[in-house]
């Protein structure tokens, strides 16, 4: 995909984060249920992909707010 624009090349990279720290909490998820990490590791990690993946919903929803008239 290749956007046309720097709007939309800034939204697919976002769209990309966020859909990558998605996939991070999944494999972290199935590091906890197959006893490779403990919970207060599940839980450190889940709580810091989180705001990572929540600050960059944040930029992207500002984004689209700054663009519409």
């Amino acid at each position: 995909v290749m956007p046309n624009n720097v709007l939309s090349e800034k939204l697919l990279n976002y769209h990309c984060k966020t859909a990558s720290l998605e996939d991070a909490m999944n494999i972290v998820k199935k590091a906890y249920e197959t006893d490779k990490i403990d919970l207060k590791e599940y839980l450190n990690h889940v709580r810091t992909l989180s705001k990572k993946q929540c600050k960059t919903i944040i930029k992207v929803r500002k984004l689209m707010t700054a663009t519409q008239p």
